[in-house]
């Protein structure tokens, strides 16, 4: 943040009607004291991909990290938006731009499949003061799939009444109007950097430079056309034809088990917890991880439910799938023919040598991703995205934070003939809200829910502390 000079007010010579007008000019703004408003102008332009600067009618969103206060305008005809005495402070600024087939067609020259074809740019903690230059975005057409990321519920819930995070799910939902085979499909967890400090490894978004990493080729754009997986599970393709009809979602459990009644875990004790409400009932889920064939000391709560069927474990983080509660992951869903054992693996950029146990993350190639989402622990205390403007423009969080059995869920975006739409505009901040309590296969809400009756619990991070302590590693089973 800004450091401001306030010594004048403390100059006892200072007449003391000045000192009451700087006081009652400071009461009458947003800004700090002392610091006047700031004119800022935005520009946007396309792609490369895309000959054309057509942006006009797109909407800009300045919105302030601290206070979460909006700001807005539209572009004009000459690619810009003007905003006049914005109070100074850090902010995340998203330009968003929905086309019709038509439109799109006339500007391009290309008739894209989908109806509409919306277009995101976005800045992440823009510090903005009155030396801070005119920013110009970036407009990324979004990757539109067929399948989409409904909810995922990574928080737990609450760590002394209720199941801690061995509750954790993600739903996948059939978004389209025909049926889709699932056999083979990937979940992903993309890793990165976790930390805001500054390294000579990183880019200037504070994300890892791939580019720096061992026996990374040259001729590759590491960062921006691949992703690189934290831990990676797959749906068996072994024939059985799994098919997603329209409108329809699986649930895909950490543990298949209802986590509202008590069980007997690994050890043989018996687990239960004080107020069932705040956890959820997964013994009807579709899929379920299950690590005691691949590694020697799963969790004790990693269950195998032998009516669920488990997923392939190629990458394995930590002692089950375990999300991070505390919201600092994202979450990728794909498809490739390629056989996993042939995908293209790295150290991390930090790493300078290669020794026994070195981790080599999977590299995925953003052309193979279906959908993705960026979450964050909350708009006033961010990591560095892990995901490019082309896969999700912004971000989302649960605001209880962690155990408080929140899920982030997308929106409905309109029925048609009975069959659910989710919203799919690539920019998640604009797609998903949250549920104060998960649901799996909950219908998707019509509008976004208010923070205001969000409750937070015990939501003690102490109790996550252990996940910096795992490494990612090949499944047994698989390598």
């Amino acid at each position: 943040m800004f450091k401001y000079t306030y010594t004048y007010l403390l100059n006892l010579r200072m007449p003391l009607v000045l000192i009451s007008t700087l006081m009652l000019a400071s009461a009458c703004s947003d800004s700090p004291l002392g610091v006047e408003p700031v004119d800022l102008t935005v520009s946007t332009i396309f792609d490369e991909g895309y000959e054309s600067s057509y942006t006009e009618g797109a909407e800009v969103t300045l919105t302030n990290v601290n206070t979460q206060q909006n700001f807005e305008e539209a572009i004009n005809q000459n690619g810009q938006s003007s905003f006049e005495e914005l109070p100074a402070g850090v902010y995340d600024l998203s330009v968003i731009l929905t086309l019709d087939q038509n439109t799109v067609f006339e500007l391009t020259g290309t008739f894209p499949d989908e109806e509409e074809v919306t277009f995101n740019g976005t800045i992440s903690d823009l510090e903005i003061n009155e030396s801070t230059d005119d920013p110009i975005v970036e407009l990324t057409a979004g990757r539109l799939g067929d399948l989409v990321i409904k909810q995922v519920y990574y928080a737990g819930s609450d760590i002394v009444d209720g199941a801690l995070f061995r509750d954790q799910f993600i739903e996948i939902y059939n978004n389209s109007n025909e049926p889709i085979e699932i056999d083979g499909l990937y979940i992903m967890g993309a890793y990165g950097n976790s930390s805001n400090n500054d390294t000579e490894y990183v880019t200037e978004s504070g994300q890892y430079d791939w580019s720096q990493s061992i026996g990374m080729p040259s001729d590759i754009d590491a960062n921006q056309d691949y992703l690189y997986a934290k831990w990676l599970y797959q749906i068996p393709d072994d024939g059985t034809g799994r098919v997603l009809e329209p409108g329809e979602s699986v649930v895909i459990a950490q543990t298949a088990l209802n986590h509202k009644e008590p069980f007997t875990d690994g050890e043989g004790e018996t687990v239960s917890v004080n107020d069932p409400s705040l956890t959820v009932d997964l013994s009807d889920a579709d899929f379920e991880v299950y690590l005691g064939d691949d590694i020697d000391n799963p969790l004790s709560s990693d269950i195998d439910n032998p009516n669920i069927p488990n997923l392939r474990n190629i990458f394995i983080f930590g002692r089950d799938m375990i999300l991070d509660p505390l919201g600092r992951d994202a979450y990728v869903i794909f498809k490739t023919d390629e056989d996993p054992s042939q995908f293209e693996s790295y150290p991390n950029p930090q790493t300078r040598e290669i020794r026994d146990g070195t981790t080599f993350y999977p590299q995925i190639p953003v052309d193979w991703v279906i959908d993705a989402v960026e979450t964050q622990r909350s708009p006033s205390n961010q990591i560095p995205r892990k995901l490019q403007n082309s896969l999700d423009a912004g971000y989302t969080y649960v605001p209880g934070a962690q155990y408080s059995s929140n899920s982030i869920i997308r929106l409905s975006s309109n029925t048609v003939e009975g069959r659910t739409v989710l919203k799919d505009t690539n920019n998640s901040e604009e797609d998903f809200t949250f549920l104060e309590r998960a649901e799996p296969k909950a219908d998707a809400p019509d509008a976004p829910n208010s923070t205001g009756k969000v409750t937070v619990r015990n939501n003690n991070s102490d109790s996550v502390d252990f996940l910096e302590e795992y490494k990612s590693r090949w499944a047994r089973s698989f390598r």
